[in-house]
């Protein structure tokens, strides 16, 4: 229902004006049509056939009207037209009608898009404001525009990060998906098995964790696995495979565990250099490792052969696989697997795509390496891939050819791209870029809970994987926090950590003297053994995330633990103390009055209902202004309000509303509050029950939800000084700030109402306007939505505005929020 949306929003992006959309379709560029055709028909091909039929039903009714109402002349015409197809083949005649069906498509969506414009001009109640770009009313703190990085739900691993591999240790057991309707022969998630072997998930002398893939191999001749239902609840496969004595819990949506000593196998003062999850070289030496490797005599590499069926496969070979991978023609796939076993065994690795073709689906190889040279000592073998062809749901193998025993552990696979961006995702990193936030907070949230950042420093191979789920995600350290800073300083975001208090203070002080220390302390020492000799200057601590369960005088002691020892080490840092969980009034007066000179910021958070997305921001204003009356009268009146998570629960239109909404509340509340921070950032569209991010995606594209639309608007119109905004803005939400140098004023508004209005702005004369424009997002519904199929169905519209002297008229229609600059 959004495709006139999208296809207003190609023309209005092009021309950056309603005005200058094209009347007629002949005006536009065969380029232009040739793009527009191309994602109708993706569409097209997305409909269910009943859909289809109705749709062509609809055209044929209005050719017949059409054709009804032509000249004998014309009709002839149509006649002699329709003849050249009778004359075209098969491929020609489809093409023709599949062009056809998309310019009606485009047609309609045209016509609907008109119409909707048409009553956007013809406007509702009438509003009247005056803004005085003059009067400065407050300063407005840019690190409102924040983010906050929780690593659940895959949105790190499997997702930003840029391994591609899920389940690498093979330590997740299977887990009933949404989205991924998994069957396997093993009780491992992600992982398929194929040919005649033995196939074990073993605890005999692993790499790291607690497990390893053991196969064994038969040679009995080559057979097909059916994959097995694993029938046995998730739960209850994870707790066979867990070690005993791990008691794994869940509370207040934080993973804890509770365990007598250290499972990691090693003492902690005993880690390795830190690998950055298997990139501890600098990209340049880890494009070169194949060189080495193959100057060993360790890898082959096979080439593509002629065969376009799984008969590459040899029939001796077992293994196991892992699909969908997105994979680019011509681009280099950089991996490592770890391996043990009887050297006669040989390995192979390859990269496949299945294609249709004669009404079956066929597995064609892209790329394959051999590795030889197995031993009864884990190592690690590196390799390269290079696809011939691309595959939006490529597969990895991993095959085993020959007899004997192999263990496997750790399967890195990466592409040369993300390489170069440091090791992340290249769309979901620009994603990030294009918001640009001020600060970024980790490990979070639903993360948090018994975190150890020590594992996320050791050696990629060494990082401990624990069988803890967070957000339906396997806690995993290749993302750690050496990439964690790396990946602030490519985005330009100030850190923000919060550190686990379950571990006790002096988890706590090691991790700021990591980051901040001299390199010649303990742990400043072992940041620069990782190959980072100055210190981070980690300015933002927060201690802990959110305290539902724990009373508010237990917390305070706690705090006061914390504070002193962790400013011993840097006097600099700011601290973060958690405040309510939502607007439970006594928690913070208690904080501020019993521990209010130990922290400089109240973490406050703020999710709501989506259906309250009119209300929720109003509620939250006059809740954070009742809060800053206390911090006034308390024994630290400078603490300033952190939002340090806040969105409401979806991911259609309501939460763009409620996030205009509250973003200009914050706006208008900047003597209290200063940092603020939406969760989720980023989630996996197979993510469990959570789905309010900001950045939806799947293996292989993105799309950003309204919330991330409005965020990024509202912030590339960023002004630092609030100015007097006059007048009654009716059930409208509105702000008006100032640019820095004084020569644009923005002016931010938001209709949560069903009702359009006409909204009249002046500017007083001090301010003299020579021109406007609006950038306005009005899907005209409430469950108005991007997809992956559809990234642009909620998008800004931009239009040019007319002054009418120090007047400027536009209407907003029902369900809308738009910015106005006025230079």
């Amino acid at each position: 229902m959004f495709l006139f949306l999208w296809i207003c929003g190609v023309f209005a992006l092009a021309s950056q004006s309603w005005a200058q959309m094209p009347d007629e379709w002949e005006q536009l560029t065969l380029q232009d049509k040739n793009m527009l055709r191309a994602r109708v028909l993706d569409k097209w091909d997305a409909m269910k056939p009943e859909e289809q039929e109705k749709l062509r039903e609809q055209m044929r009714q209005e050719w017949q009207l059409q054709w009804d109402q032509l000249s004998e002349e014309a009709k002839q015409q149509r006649r002699l037209r329709f003849s050249e197809v009778e004359d075209m083949t098969n491929e020609q005649r489809q093409e023709y009608f599949r062009t056809r069906i998309a310019d009606y498509m485009i047609k309609r969506a045209w016509d609907k898009m008109r119409k909707l414009v048409s009553e956007r001009k013809g406007g509702g109640s009438r509003i009247n404001l005056v803004i005085d770009p003059g009067k400065v009313e407050g300063h407005i703190d840019e690190r409102i525009y924040s983010q906050s990085l929780d690593s659940g739900y895959h949105s790190v691993n499997g997702g930003l990060w840029g391994e591609m591999v899920w389940n690498r240790s093979f330590e997740e057991p299977v887990r009933p998906s949404p989205f991924y309707k998994e069957t396997f022969l093993l009780p491992l998630r992600y992982w398929q098995a194929y040919g005649p072997g033995d196939f074990e998930v073993s605890g005999d002398n692993p790499l790291n964790s607690k497990f390893s893939l053991k196969i064994t191999l038969s040679g009995d001749g080559f057979q097909e696995h059916e994959p097995v239902k694993i029938d046995q609840p998730a739960d209850e496969v994870e707790d066979a495979l867990a070690e005993e004595g791990q008691d794994e819990q869940e509370e207040e949506g934080e993973i804890i565990w509770q365990d007598e000593e250290e499972i990691t196998g090693e003492e902690e003062d005993e880690m390795v250099g830190n690998e950055q999850g298997d990139l501890d070289q600098e990209t340049d030496d880890i494009i070169d490792q194949e060189a080495s490797a193959e100057e060993a005599g360790e890898v082959k590499d096979a080439g593509r052969p002629d065969q376009t069926d799984s008969s590459y496969r040899n029939k001796d070979e077992a293994g196991i696989l892992q699909t969908p991978l997105k994979m680019e023609q011509g681009l280099k796939y950089y991996g490592s697997i770890w391996a043990r076993g009887d050297k006669q065994v040989t390995l192979v690795v390859r990269l496949v795509n299945q294609v249709y073709n004669s009404r079956m689906y066929v597995d064609t190889m892209l790329a394959q390496t051999e590795i030889r040279m197995l031993n009864d000592e884990w190592k690690e073998y590196k390799f390269s891939l290079r696809p011939e062809e691309s595959a939006e749901n490529g597969t990895l193998q991993i095959g085993f050819q020959g007899r004997g025993t192999v263990w496997i552990d750790q399967v890195s696979l990466i592409s040369e791209t993300a390489l170069q961006l440091g090791g992340f995702r290249p769309d979901l990193l620009q994603s990030i870029m294009g918001m640009k936030p001020a600060m970024l907070r980790w490990p979070g949230g639903i993360y948090l809970g018994g975190y150890r950042w020590k594992e996320g420093i050791k050696a990629g191979h060494k990082r401990m994987q624990l069988p803890g789920m967070a957000g339906d995600d396997l806690v995993d350290y290749s993302f750690g926090l050496d990439e964690f800073i790396r990946l602030c300083r490519l985005v330009e975001a100030e850190p923000v950590i919060v550190i686990d208090i379950s571990r006790g203070v002096q988890e706590a002080c090691d991790w700021v003297e990591y980051c901040n220390g001299p390199a010649d302390s303990p742990w400043g020492g072992m940041r620069a053994e990782n190959g980072h000799p100055d210190p981070y200057e980690v300015k933002y601590w927060e201690i802990a995330n959110r305290q539902g369960d724990r009373a508010v005088q237990d917390y305070c002691e706690i705090v006061k633990e914390y504070v002193p020892v962790m400013k011993a080490l840097d006097p600099s840092i700011r601290i973060v103390a958690c405040g309510s969980d939502r607007q439970d009034m006594d928690w913070n007066i208690d904080m501020l009055v019993h521990g209010g000179d130990y922290f400089d910021y109240l973490s406050l958070h703020s999710y709501e209902e989506p259906d309250n997305f009119a209300g929720g921001p109003m509620r939250y204003e006059k809740f954070f202004q009742e809060v800053g009356k206390f911090i006034a009268k308390s024994p630290n009146p400078d603490i300033k309000l952190y939002i340090s998570e806040w969105n409401a629960d979806s991911t259609d239109w309501r939460t763009g509303l409620y996030a205009a909404g509250l973003l200009n509340v914050f706006e208008r509340s900047s003597e209290g509050v200063s940092m603020a921070s939406p969760s989720l950032l980023l989630r996996h569209v197979s993510g469990g029950a959570r789905d309010n991010a900001l950045i939806n995606f799947n293996h292989g594209s993105s799309f950003p939800a309204p919330n991330y639309v409005v965020m990024k608007l509202w912030h590339d119109h960023y002004g630092p000084y609030r100015i007097r905004l006059s007048g009654n803005a009716g059930g409208l939400n509105a702000v008006a700030t100032r640019s820095s140098d004084g020569s644009k004023v923005y002016f931010k508004v938001v209709n949560p109402l069903k009702e359009p209005f006409l909204v009249e702005l002046g500017v007083n004369d001090a301010f003299k306007v020579s021109s406007a424009n609006i950038k306005l997002i009005a899907p005209d519904s409430l469950s108005g939505r991007n997809s992956l199929l559809w990234p642009d169905a909620v998008i800004p519209i931009a239009g040019r505005l007319t002054p009418d002297g120090q007047k400027i008229e536009f209407n907003l229609p029902r369900w809308s929020a738009a910015v106005v600059t006025i230079e």
